[in-house]
């Protein structure tokens, strides 16, 4: 069997070297963007939409997404490891701007949280008046109930509800954390036949792409289940090696194109609404 001859190594090495040289000025520090998102927005697949309309006609920039919840967001943005985040918790936000760590906090889209479950409706969840009712049914008959248990946005707002009834569930034996994203948590409770809350976009996308036997059982619109989403830039004061001006860059097309937001259906349905329609 012939040997490779020794200069073809030394010609593929030099390859691989301008590969790397070519790619690192590709992609300079000015040109990746970090974003932090919650994992409704990037289930949903409506990042993905408005990030390949962004990057149309940017062949050189790079946008890096890390989908977590919300609360793991805004530590990464805290740690200074991202240049923007977009979450759904308005009490968290708050705070993260009143320290200091972030800048031009804009609430751009939303949608309605909703109760997901079986669909023989065990807890006559699909009667309630309010969402308040509609949790007060699960706890009084012990219905199996899936939280992320992941201090997301999701999470809080189930804490939230639960808080306003003046109930604690978080020891019963129908209760169960997933400790993870709204993906993994709708598939949990979908195997295990119980409820959930959940944001509508993954929801629907879920429904659609796996297969979900869970039915949308509550999606009454009200105050308590509205469920606002913020991009929010770290603050460059407190991390000057963050790329701030592609951070606003995208801030300013998102507001300028509402229309990606409203125009994006999952089988016919719009997941989000742009704040203010």
């Amino acid at each position: 069997m012939s040997q490779v001859p020794r200069s073809y190594f030394g010609l593929w090495l030099i390859v691989l070297l301008l590969f790397s040289v070519v790619y690192s000025i590709s992609y300079s520090k000015n040109e990746v963007l970090l974003l932090a998102t919650t994992t409704s927005v990037d289930n949903s697949g409506l990042l993905e939409h408005v990030l390949d309309a962004y990057l149309k006609d940017k062949p050189h920039l790079l946008v890096r997404v890390i989908a977590k919840g919300t609360g793991a967001a805004l530590q990464l943005a805290k740690d200074g490891q991202v240049d923007a985040v977009i979450v759904h918790a308005e009490q968290q936000e708050i705070s993260f701007i009143d320290e200091g760590y972030g800048i031009n906090r804009t609430t751009l889209w939303y949608n309605y949280f909703v109760i997901i479950g079986p669909k023989d409706d065990p807890a006559g969840v699909s009667e309630s008046s309010t969402i308040l009712d509609a949790f007060y049914r699960i706890y009084q008959t012990q219905s199996p109930f899936i939280s992320r248990g992941d201090e997301s946005g999701t999470h809080q707002r189930e804490k939230q509800i639960w808080d306003l009834l003046g109930l604690s569930p978080y020891d019963q034996y129908w209760y169960l954390e997933t400790g993870s994203g709204m993906a993994h948590t709708l598939v949990t409770a979908n195997q295990l036949n119980a409820y959930t809350l959940s944001d509508l976009g993954t929801y629907v996308q879920l429904k659609k792409n796996v297969g979900l036997q869970l039915e949308q059982l509550y999606s009454k619109e009200e105050p308590l289940s509205y469920n606002p989403y913020s991009y929010i830039i770290t603050n460059p004061e407190r991390f000057p090696e963050r790329n701030v001006e592609r951070a606003k860059d995208l801030l300013v097309f998102l507001i300028r194109n509402p229309e990606l937001v409203s125009g994006y259906q999952v089988d016919g349905i719009v997941l989000f609404r742009p704040l203010g329609e």
